[in-house]
Order: C-alpha cells, then sequence, then structure tokens
C-alpha cells in the first residue's frame, strides 16, 4: 500500500507523458523542427558567456575590494575561494567568498560592513582564525591571495 502511494504520482506524469506523445503536436502548434536545437545551444551558449562575464566582473571586484579593505583595516592576508574561481560554476546568485587573516577580531563586522557597502556583488567573509584545520587547508590550497601585508609582524 506504501508503494503505491508513493508511486501513484510518478505512474499518472508517465501516463499522461505517453498519451501526450501518442497524440503528436496540437491542431495550430507546429512540431519542433531540426533548428530547434540550434536556438537553443546558442541560448545556453549565451548564458555561459554572459555567467563567465560575470565571474570575471566577481574577480576584478574582489581584487578591488580586498586592496580598499586593506586601506582602511591592517590585516595580514585575504585569500579568494569558491564558485568565483571556477569556470562554469558561478551563477547571478553566487558571492564572493572571502577568508581575511590577521585581522582584529574587534574590527571583523566593521570590515564586513564596509565590503558589504563598496561592492556590487554580495560578499561572505570569514575569519581565518575561526576556521578549522580542514577549511584552511582547503582554502590554502585551492584559494587565491588576493593581498599580502608588505609589512612583516614582530
Amino acid at each position: 500500500m506504501i508503494f503505491w502511494e508513493i508511486s501513484r504520482p510518478l505512474f499518472l506524469v508517465t501516463f499522461l507523458f505517453s498519451a501526450i506523445m501518442e497524440m503528436g503536436p496540437a491542431k495550430g502548434v507546429a512540431s519542433p523542427k531540426e533548428g530547434d536545437w540550434m536556438k537553443f545551444s546558442t541560448i545556453f551558449d549565451l548564458k555561459e558567456k554572459r555567467s563567465e562575464g560575470q565571474r570575471m566582473k566577481a574577480l576584478q571586484e574582489a581584487k578591488k575590494l580586498s586592496t580598499h579593505l586593506a586601506k582602511q583595516f591592517p590585516y595580514e592576508r585575504a585569500y579568494l575561494f569558491g564558485s568565483v574561481l571556477k569556470k562554469g560554476r558561478f551563477t547571478r546568485h553566487s558571492d564572493i567568498d572571502m577568508v581575511i587573516k590577521g585581522l582584529d577580531g574587534s574590527l571583523f563586522l566593521k570590515a564586513y560592513a564596509f565590503l558589504l557597502g563598496e561592492g556590487n556583488f554580495s560578499v561572505d567573509l570569514k575569519p581565518w582564525e575561526l576556521l578549522d584545520e580542514d577549511t584552511r587547508k582547503k582554502v590554502e590550497e585551492e584559494g587565491v591571495v588576493l593581498h599580502r601585508s608588505s609589512c612583516r609582524k614582530i
């Protein structure tokens, strides 16, 4: 009985789909032509190009933000990681993932607010000091250093 309750919606969808396919196109509705796939492919390509353009803009903005942040707040290093570094993974819903190392903890929220106010993209800022060891390793291996402090800590 439980199986039937779970599978009944799937059965109905499959049945309706089969019936529609047997009927063919409705009167007045053209059936798909060979060139329609090319139109879809072109739309898909345009969407990929637009997404890649957004990713490039996000990369440029991340670099700019890290530089502006360093002028306002002293920190040791800023990393960029996540979908912005991976071609084909950045979407219009993506954000800029950054990790900041060596920022005074009392300044973190001010620095985060500064980034959110300065940029056109949403930013997800994480303090290095609060990351677990696995995440730190992943950031060091897969991330990119955006900014490195020119002065050494003594």
